[in-house]
């Protein structure tokens, strides 16, 4: 995109679905010491200068992380006429292990009217994947972080904004709109949800959700995990990706066609199994009894130092199997949670096995079928 278009400013070129995933990717670098949290700006240009002062683009690419790409993306976006002159403001970066938070924003000005206020979404961060997990069963600080980030900032300037962030970004620019202060709400005019967590009953709040549904745009790839939680059957952008399985969560595997996407017809029958899934898993296990195991499981990360998904790699499977089977042999309530979440899924993944032996069977039968009429059809040639 940045290679075909990125010569285009936006007087030349309005705003676009794909402009919205690279402002909501931006968010995932961390701009702390270069961006300010006041309303002073810096150019992305000038950001990225200061970046790679204190990093080097070696070690963005050692990164095992899914978002380590992101400071190779800014430094390829600062270099392009189109975003090199967005003005930064209003960074904000917290990660709070004992409130269990991790949350960021950045408001990126296009131009003197309109900004993209940018939600992070989920780091390598064990803390952040921990806030995951509890908004299964009640509402994250990082949401209440996002309502209050919102009305505070947004009041500062006549501007419009669009509304954005990728995974849990998305999610936290859906509730901060919801939860938006009438002269804030106003302003808004679209909210994008980048393959993140839909609301749930926790977090909805139904007055202000009707007030901005029919800004809310959400983009999934074909195969969705994270933008299927909580899904109520909401209208989506299906998209088609250059990667396979979970990995299509990964925004810079996201087609491009001049100014979209580009489209797939629907979503994959692994999206909608996963979907299936995760209903079952919240209709069988309990508030309560969510929370009590993912309190544990992340507990017995800490214990055995896992601070990020660096780690996690490094350390290897084995470690967490092992803190996994060391926590439900004096666990009897998370075994059976987690026996629970496993069973629901097994028998997903054995329907969909069915399904696909199945479906084999029917097209070796059709191409045997064939096979056989042809070979008929050359002997009664010869024959004749």
């Amino acid at each position: 995109y940045l290679a075909w278009r990125g010569d285009l400013t936006f007087a030349k070129s309005p705003f676009n679905i794909v402009d919205n995933i690279m402002l909501a990717y931006l968010s995932y670098v961390d701009f702390s010491g270069i961006v300010s949290y006041g309303s002073h700006k810096i150019t992305l240009r000038d950001a990225c200068r200061q970046y790679y002062k204190t990093f080097t683009e070696e070690e963005a690419r050692k990164s095992t992380s899914f978002i380590a790409e992101a400071p190779l993306v800014m430094k390829a976006m600062a270099e392009s006429a189109r975003f090199g002159n967005l003005g930064l403001s209003h960074y904000i970066r917290l990660i709070d292990e004992k409130n269990i938070e991790q949350f960021s924003a950045i408001h990126c000005a296009i131009d003197h009217n309109t900004t993209y206020i940018s939600f992070c979404g989920t780091d390598d961060t064990m803390i952040g994947w921990k806030e995951d997990f509890v908004m299964s069963y009640d509402v994250i600080r990082s949401q209440e972080d996002a309502a209050d980030y919102l009305n505070s900032t947004a009041t500062q300037f006549n501007h419009r904004y669009y509304i954005g962030g990728h995974s849990k970004g998305g999610n936290l620019a859906l509730y901060s709109a919801q939860k938006a202060d009438e002269k804030v709400m106003k302003k808004i005019i679209r909210v994008y949800n980048n393959d993140g967590p839909q609301l749930s009953a926790f977090t909805l709040d139904e007055q202000g959700y009707a007030k901005i549904k029919d800004r809310i745009v959400t983009v999934v790839p074909e195969i969705s995990v994270f933008g299927m939680l909580f899904d109520k059957g909401i209208e989506k952008t299906v998209i088609k990706s250059s990667q396979s399985l979970i990995m299509q969560h990964d925004p810079v595997s996201w087609q491009i066609k001049g100014t979209d996407f580009e489209r797939a017809e629907k979503l994959s029958e692994e999206s909608r199994m996963v979907k299936k899934g995760i209903e079952e898993f919240l209709a069988t296990i309990a508030p309560r009894e969510r929370q009590i195991f993912v309190s544990q499981v992340f507990d017995a990360f800490d214990a055995a130092g896992l601070e990020n998904t660096t780690d996690l790699a490094e350390k290897g499977l084995p470690i967490v199997i092992g803190l996994l089977k060391e926590l439900f042999s004096v666990n009897r309530q998370a075994k059976e949670t987690f026996g629970a979440l496993v069973s629901i899924f097994s028998k997903l993944i054995s329907d969909k096995a069915q399904r696909f032996f199945k479906r084999k069977i029917s097209e070796a039968e059709n191409l045997v079928g064939k096979a056989v009429k042809k070979v008929k059809g050359i002997k009664a040639k010869r024959e004749a």
